[in-house]
């Protein structure tokens, strides 16, 4: 019968139930088969659309974005809402590593061409937050596996990057993470640049998982401490 208890929690429920909905909803997501529906995007579109939703909370964070979007990117197969899915979870992660003392968020789009001859596109989303330790980062996209631990409605639940890896390993590319604890993150997606789908013929390899490809024209900076989780 205390007010003061009841207040505050009314308060405490009310956030576990918002952080219990989340996680049923990112488990039925990571749980269900998602089968791409592909048609034919600008994924440079679908970046500008992510970053244009997030620009008000980066500068109430004191982040600031660095778009870089190569020219002339032609469209390619993808599903549209399960890309936008991916990249607003790296850039909501990003900007939760520079929550409290502000950087940069980083989001590049490039070609790629692998020796076999095979074209790609690759998406960079980079951050100059806190990090991610070496102890921890081979495991971070395992399902469950989370850092986050406040019990918020924004909590980690630790499937965000399970479900960015199956996504992205139904569309036959890789995720690639590399990090450096203080200095930030750095996720990079590489799908194949397939303007039309061939149901006869086989989709694209990837690289296996676990194993680093580092392909023709990554610049040198990208070539650190990385992990690479395909299909």
């Amino acid at each position: 019968d205390d007010p003061d208890f009841m207040n505050s929690f009314s308060a405490v429920v009310a956030d576990d139930l918002a952080r219990i909905e989340r996680l049923i909803e990112e488990i039925l997501d990571y749980a269900r088969y998602m089968k791409p529906k592909f048609s034919l995007e600008s994924l440079n579109d679908i970046v500008a659309s992510c970053l244009h939703f997030i620009e008000v909370k980066a500068g109430t964070l004191n982040v600031t974005i660095d778009k870089q979007l190569a020219d002339e990117l032609a469209p390619l197969m993808v599903d549209r809402q399960q890309m936008k899915q991916v990249l607003m979870n790296l850039i909501l992660n990003a900007m939760d590593a520079m929550k409290g003392t502000g950087g940069r968020l980083t989001v590049v789009t490039r070609h790629l061409t692998r020796l076999d001859g095979t074209r790609w596109v690759q998406v960079e989303v980079a951050d100059t937050g806190c990090g991610i330790t070496p102890e921890d980062l081979p495991h971070i996209f395992d399902p469950f596996f989370t850092t986050k631990h406040e019990s918020t409605e924004h909590a980690g639940t630790g499937l965000g990057l399970s479900i960015v890896h199956q996504i992205i390993q139904e569309h036959g590319g890789t995720v690639e993470a590399r990090s450096t604890v203080g200095q930030g993150t750095a996720f990079i997606l590489t799908i194949p640049a397939r303007e039309k789908l061939d149901k006869d013929a086989s989709p694209p390899s990837a690289p296996k998982q676990g194993k680093l490809v580092l392909f023709p024209g990554i610049p040198p900076h990208l070539r650190g401490q990385t992990g690479t989780y395909g299909s």
